[in-house]
């Protein structure tokens, strides 16, 4: 009798000791329904590694990974259509790169977009350039005008009278206008001499020439003259008049 009743309790123990062996460990993981049941959170990772879903209907969102991409929809099952998908959070980052509405990725682009880029705010796009560099031009940006509102603005922070905007063809590498700091545009060239400089030939219908700013004022008794012979060195030494860019440096520019 004794030796029966060693023999149910020996096999009750192996039973219990099977059961825990098979049963979920509750300390390393909990069911998703169980924590959201529960109004609870998990310290663990929240993982998925496929996408089948069962017979599902209506919207929702949804993790899921496959082909080697993971996904986060906001998804009607029932229309088989794409419901608003919101990621609230101070800051957004990527390690790489986002493509927006399909976009195909390039392998460079930061912000890839396929389709139209709506941006409000004061100071639009703005346009860092590298610190390493050592130019004084620190930040551009395109926005609209605090005067006009139909005026979009080029805006540039540099205190170098060299800095500005340029139009640039890229397959060519060739300049085509050049807008300094200073309000001198070039065209053809980074270094205009004047408000309006231009490298080659101009067409016009109407060529309007102002009446005033002309050089008169050099026949005026006040006028200090230049001696000649101050002239004469001048022009031995720097090859032109004084006052007037050299070919040189016209062609320079």
């Amino acid at each position: 009798m004794r030796k029966l009743v060693y023999c149910k309790i020996a096999v009750s123990l192996a039973a219990y000791s099977l059961f825990l062996l098979f049963l979920p460990s509750t300390s390393n993981a909990q069911t998703l329904q169980t924590v959201t049941r529960a109004g609870q959170s998990t310290p663990y990772c929240i993982r998925a590694t496929g996408d089948s879903i069962g017979t599902v209907s209506g919207p929702g969102a949804e993790l899921n990974y496959s082909g080697g991409v993971a996904y986060l929809n906001g998804l009607n099952r029932t229309t088989s259509t794409y419901i608003p998908l919101t990621i609230q959070a101070s800051v957004v980052s990527t390690n790489t790169r986002l493509c927006v509405n399909g976009a195909s990725d390039d392998g460079s682009s930061a912000l890839q977009v396929k389709g139209d880029l709506a941006i409000s705010g004061a100071l639009g796009i703005i346009i860092d350039v590298d610190s390493t560099t050592g130019y004084t031009t620190r930040t551009c940006s395109l926005e609209p005008s605090p005067l006009e509102t139909r005026t979009v603005r080029f805006n540039c922070s540099s205190t170098d009278p060299g800095g500005g905007w340029e139009f640039y063809n890229s397959n060519t590498s060739k300049s085509l206008m050049y807008v300094t700091q200073n309000g001198n545009i070039g065209v053809n060239t980074t270094h205009p001499l004047s408000t309006f400089s231009v490298q080659g030939t101009v067409t016009a219908q109407v060529l309007n020439i102002a009446q005033t700013g002309w050089s008169d004022f050099v026949f005026d008794s006040t006028y200090q003259r230049m001696p000649l012979n101050q002239v004469a060195a001048y022009v031995h030494q720097y090859k032109h008049l004084p006052g007037i860019p050299s070919a040189g440096q016209i062609a320079a520019s």
